[in-house]
């Protein structure tokens, strides 16, 4: 579970780099660089542009580091730009895809469909069939719209709470609460048909 923990360690960190300390900003990007990529990861199923993402996320942060109040903790101001940086990358990525598939008369790709073909024979049924589940609820979250899809990571994958991920995308706890909801009952409908009768 992702908890925001040493802000005070992070205030001290940004008052050292305020005051010229280089090495201060080396530990807090050492510091929350790798939850970062795994989460834009997850969002834009891409690693160089996960990886770009992130570090046009510190490259911001630093840029824009005077304007940071520390209203929020110093984790949810970057986790911020980093999120909203990723959805607007998504979706300008999906609108260029659509507009070429209009232009050249195709379609978008199909999903990926579950290959076990590499599995090992040997495998235990009870661990190929939780490994069946696992790729079926990814391919689950992958197929929601991107509103939808950030909801589930943010909440239920990273388990940030109302008040982080409201922080984080500019919204309103409520608003947050029933984004939610209405993203989990997409991602509950999407996975019914696999697990009907169970």
């Amino acid at each position: 579970m992702i908890k925001v923990r040493n802000n005070f360690e992070d205030s001290d960190l940004l008052v050292r780099y305020r005051e010229g300390d280089n090495d201060a900003l080396g530990e807090l990007i050492q510091k929350y660089q790798s939850r970062l990529y795994t989460t834009l990861l997850k969002i834009c199923q891409n690693h160089d542009d996960a990886m770009e993402l992130c570090s046009d996320a510190f490259v911001k942060a630093v840029e824009n580091i005077d304007n940071f109040k520390a209203e929020s903790s110093f984790y949810t101001w970057l986790f911020r730009i980093a999120v909203n940086q990723a959805l607007n990358f998504v979706k300008r990525k999906r609108l260029v895809s659509f507009s070429s598939a209009e232009t050249s008369g195709g379609s978008e790709d199909e999903p990926t469909r579950l290959d076990f073909a590499s599995k090992q024979a040997s495998m235990p049924i009870d661990e190929l069939l939780e490994d069946e589940r696992k790729q079926v609820l990814w391919q689950a979250v992958e197929s929601l719209e991107l509103n939808h899809k950030t909801m589930i990571l943010l909440r239920d994958i990273d388990q940030m709470s109302y008040k982080q991920i409201a922080e984080i995308l500019g919204i309103t706890q409520g608003t947050v609460k029933s984004r939610i909801y209405r993203a989990r009952e997409a991602l509950r409908l999407k996975l019914m048909p696999y697990f009907e009768g169970e």
